[in-house]
C-alpha cells in the first residue's frame, strides 16, 4: 500500500538522529532545515557535523545510543550500522507512539524520509514506498533540474497577494481566476509583476461600476495596498498620450490633479486590455 504525504511543521520539535555517518549527516541537516531541533548520538561522527550556516546546530552527543535517547523526542530517525539496535529502538518508539524512521528497513518504519526539492516554500516529496532509493533519487534530480530556481520567489509574491484578494473579491471562482491568471504571467515572464496583479485584479471590477467616479476609486483603493514602480516612465507617458488620449481630454482636471503613477492606474480600469497589452512590452 502506499504511503500518504502528510506535511509536518518541525519548527520546535525535539529530533533524535542515531548514527554520525553521511546518511544520518544528511537527514539531520534536512530535519534542522525545517527547523527540527536536532541530537545526534554516535560513538564518532564523520566530517560535515559542525560549522553549519543558516540553521541552527545540532547537539552532538559522542557515546553510544540508548533506548532511553527517544525520551521525551518528538520523532526518531536510525541510521547508524546496527541493525539489532535498530529494531529495539523502533520497538521502543512505537510502544510510545513516537515517530520513528529506520533506514532501509520500511518494515521498522513508521513514517518514510522522502526524497525532498526545496523553492523556499513550495516544498515537493518524493518516495516510492522503500521500493527504490535509486528511483526516488531519480525522480528528485529530474524534478529539481526542471523546476525554475525562482518558483518559490513567484509563490512567495503571490501569497503576499491573498489578504488583499480575499478582501476585495468574495467569490472563491473570483479569486482563483486572478490568481491562475498572475501565476501563468508570472511563470512565462519569470517573475510577479505589480502591474500584471493590478491589471488582472481590476479586470475583475470593469463591469462593476456604474460612473466613472467609483471607478477612479479603485486605483487609490490599491495603491494603499500596492506600490508599483516602473522601469519605462516616457514608454508609460507615451502611452498614456496616445490610448489614454480621448480619456484624459474628457478629465483635464483629474489629469491635472494626479501624477503619472495614478493615471495609468486609472487607465488601467477604464481600459485593460490596452493596458495589459502594453504593460507585456516592458
Amino acid at each position: 500500500m502506499a504511503y500518504f504525504p502528510l506535511f509536518v511543521d518541525l519548527k520546535g520539535k525535539r529530533c533524535l538522529v542515531v548514527g554520525g555517518k553521511r546518511v544520518a549527516l544528511r537527514k539531520a541537516r534536512a530535519l534542522a532545515e525545517y527547523g527540527g531541533e536536532v541530537f545526534a548520538v554516535a560513538e564518532v561522527f564523520c566530517e560535515g557535523w559542525e560549522g553549519w550556516k543558516g540553521v541552527k546546530e545540532p547537539v552532538l552527543i559522542r557515546r553510544r545510543a540508548v533506548l532511553a535517547d527517544a525520551d521525551r523526542m518528538d520523532l526518531v530517525i536510525c541510521a547508524a550500522s546496527d541493525a539489532v539496535f535498530h529494531r529495539e529502538m523502533s520497538r521502543y518508539c512505537r510502544e510510545r507512539a513516537i515517530l520513528v524512521n529506520v533506514a532501509d528497513s520500511k518494515e521498522e518504519s513508521s513514517f518514510l524520509f522522502p526524497a525532498l526539492v526545496r523553492r523556499k516554500d513550495v516544498v515537493l516529496g518524493i518516495s516510492t514506498g522503500g521500493n527504490s532509493p535509486a528511483a526516488s533519487r531519480y525522480l528528485r534530480e529530474e524534478i529539481d533540474r526542471r523546476l525554475p530556481e525562482n518558483f518559490g520567489a513567484l509563490v512567495e509574491k503571490l501569497g503576499s497577494f491573498r489578504e488583499l484578494v480575499k478582501e476585495t473579491l468574495p467569490k472563491q471562482k473570483e479569486r482563483e481566476e486572478v490568481f491562475s491568471r498572475i501565476f501563468f504571467s508570472a511563470l512565462e515572464e519569470g517573475e510577479v509583476k505589480e502591474a500584471y496583479f493590478l491589471i488582472h485584479l481590476m479586470f475583475s471590477f470593469q463591469n462593476v461600476f456604474d460612473t466613472l467616479d467609483e471607478m477612479l476609486k479603485v486605483p487609490l483603493f490599491f495603491k494603499q495596498h500596492v506600490s508599483l514602480h516602473f522601469e519605462y516612465p516616457i514608454l508609460i507617458k507615451s502611452w498614456i498620450f496616445h490610448d489614454g488620449f480621448d480619456f484624459l481630454q474628457g478629465n483635464v482636471k483629474f489629469a491635472e490633479e494626479q501624477n503619472l503613477l495614478q493615471i495609468f492606474q486609472c487607465l488601467i480600469v477604464i481600459k485593460p486590455v490596452s493596458c495589459f497589452a502594453f504593460v507585456r512590452r516592458l
